[in-house]
């Protein structure tokens, strides 16, 4: 019985965290897809098509902890951004997670 228990809870804890890890997985997926845009579009751009990736995502970027840089030496666009993720587990714990992604992707 204690082991149904137990197996019943990490079930409820995997069921209530995999909306903020999916919606991660696809942010980071867009984040490299943005990442691989094409050379004419500057870095304003992409900027703006990260926060409207993340606005379509319901994930809150504050405009200062998003970093984009083209760099034309090193033929490298990079993308640096931070947010939480907000996992409710139980009706009075919430679990604020931190992320940091950086992206990083040749210039072509």
């Amino acid at each position: 019985m204690v082991e149904l228990t137990v197996l019943a809870l990490i079930a409820y804890l995997v069921f209530q965290a995999a909306p903020a890890v999916i919606s991660r997985v696809g942010f980071l997926n867009e984040l490299t897809a943005i990442a691989n845009s094409p050379v004419l579009e500057d870095a304003s751009v992409l900027r703006q098509k990260v926060l409207d990736a993340a606005a379509s995502r319901s994930i809150a970027v504050v405009s200062e902890n998003l970093h984009v840089r083209r760099d034309q030496e090193q033929s490298k666009t990079i993308i640096d951004v931070r947010y939480e993720l907000f996992m409710n587990f139980f009706p009075r714990f919430t679990y604020v997670w931190h992320v940091e992604d950086h992206v990083e992707a040749l210039l072509f």
